[in-house]
């Protein structure tokens, strides 16, 4: 650890102890807001699909490494983050799949789920399940271009299978350890979210900006809080940084991720720098969108 790493460690949690005693309402606040957001939206939709991730990676056959590759891309589809990520590294523990295409699938297996882009995003914010599912589909081929690439790369690639064989766990096992697994792992996505809320009411205590900075500044630093703001902007704004938003998918949702990679090998630079491109394609897919609209 560098000296300037040591000094980060000790002056950050000081700052933050010293802002939260001086700040005590705004810092309740903005905990109360990420509690309300993580338990009432995040729970419902992320819970089932942890749970069903866990059991589904642990159904893939040591033999079926070229199919394991498609299970990641479809739970990216189908659940919310970080639950593409946590597949993929499940799928890397279980040695079905390289670190290479672990660090690939990242990039393209950590969307926001139907439900939010739909309910939230579409309805909640344009009033609109139309506009969502524009916004769902535009993720969907987005994801599906990242894919398709991905595959055209490896079709040449051999995966050796491996001729040992693996015990299958009883159902029950399998079960009781999703189940305290989507446990574990949606309690440190809450504290990701409630951490990420009392930081941004913090900032905008201590800076003032004005709404349009303070809607950039929200919907990248913590997505679910940050979409509710774009009803203040006008249309041809809010909808392509919505899309930007959902492709980047958030700094909140960056820590998530980063979490769920931390007992694995897999490097997340390629995740931040793929992130990036995909928030430059959804944003700019989604300029084009608002024209039919």
């Amino acid at each position: 650890m560098t000296k300037t790493s040591r000094r980060f460690f000790i002056v950050f949690p000081l700052v933050l102890l010293f802002l939260s005693l001086f700040f005590q309402k705004e810092c309740m606040d903005g905990v109360a807001l990420g509690l309300k957001i993580g338990l009432e939206k995040a729970f419902p939709a992320l819970f089932p699909a942890l749970v069903l991730s866990r059991i589904l990676t642990a159904a893939v056959p040591r033999s079926s490494r070229k199919a394991a590759i498609f299970l990641p891309f479809l739970m990216g589809l189908a659940c919310g983050f970080p639950v593409g990520a946590q597949t993929v590294r499940d799928l890397r523990k279980r040695d079905l799949l390289s670190r290479e295409d672990g660090e690939k699938l990242l990039v393209f297996c950590s969307n926001a789920g139907p439900s939010f882009i739909l309910g939230v995003c579409g309805v909640g914010v344009f009033g609109s399940a139309e506009t969502g599912f524009l916004l769902l589909l535009l993720q969907w081929v987005t994801a599906f271009i990242f894919f398709l690439c991905f595959l055209l790369k490896n079709q040449k690639k051999n995966f050796p299978k491996n001729k040992t064989e693996e015990v299958s766990p009883p159902f029950h096992r399998v079960l009781t350890e999703a189940l305290g697994g989507a446990i574990s792992s949606f309690l440190y996505i809450l504290s990701c979210i409630v951490f990420f809320s009392f930081m941004i009411k913090l900032v905008f205590t201590l800076v003032p900006v004005n709404e349009y900075t303070k809607t950039i500044l929200y919907l990248f630093t913590e997505l679910t809080g940050g979409i509710f703001t774009l009803e203040k902007l006008p249309f041809s704004l809010s909808f392509p940084l919505c899309g930007a938003a959902l492709g980047w998918s958030s700094l909140s949702v960056h820590l998530q991720t980063l979490g769920v990679l931390s007992d694995s090998n897999l490097s997340y630079r390629p995740y931040l720098l793929g992130r990036l491109t995909f928030s430059v394609l959804m944003g700019l897919g989604a300029s084009f969108l608002q024209k039919l609209l």
